[in-house]
């Protein structure tokens, strides 16, 4: 009887659903193809918790790439190395963008970046999870098996 009541109240039916979609994402391969690409997510976690719930729902951003001559290992190399207009890609929850074989620098809206690597005709996955602080980039493995936290790059200011 006393469920009834509860849940006559909201307690259970009226619970809102949680979104969590675009960070339980954040560790799922980009499908393969036999064409170079970079591809993934793009996950924004909220800075706000409620009813012990911090939302992570799928987002839409824009993402900056420049081809690199090498990797680039650090935010002042970044900056030589992040010239000219660059590649932009409209990604709204998921994304795929065709790419020559290379080094590449990626970066969110801000100028949060990683330093990745396409091999021939192959897929690298480069997941992006925004927030209030710094993006955080989950990156496929030498193999493309599984996908692993990524050291993120500041561009330099310009």
């Amino acid at each position: 009887m006393l469920w009834l009541l509860y849940a006559a109240s909201g307690g259970v039916a009226g619970c809102s659903q949680c979104n969590t979609e675009g960070c339980d994402a954040l560790n799922d391969l980009a499908r393969a193809e036999d064409v170079s690409a970079i591809a993934g997510i793009v996950a924004s976690k909220s800075d706000v918790t409620s009813d012990d719930c911090t939302e992570c729902p799928f987002a839409a951003t824009e993402l900056r790439v420049w081809q690199t001559p090498t990797l680039v290992v650090d935010s002042m190399q970044a900056g030589t190395m992040a010239v000219g207009p660059p590649t932009v890609i409209a990604a709204d929850g998921r994304y795929r963008q065709a790419v020559s074989a290379g080094t590449y620098l990626l970066c969110d809206y801000g100028n949060d970046c990683v330093a990745i690597s396409v091999a021939e005709g192959a897929v690298t996955t480069v997941n992006v999870r925004t927030t209030e602080g710094p993006a955080r980039f989950y990156v496929s493995n030498e193999s493309r098996t599984a996908v692993e936290q990524a050291e993120a790059i500041q561009l330099p200011p310009r």
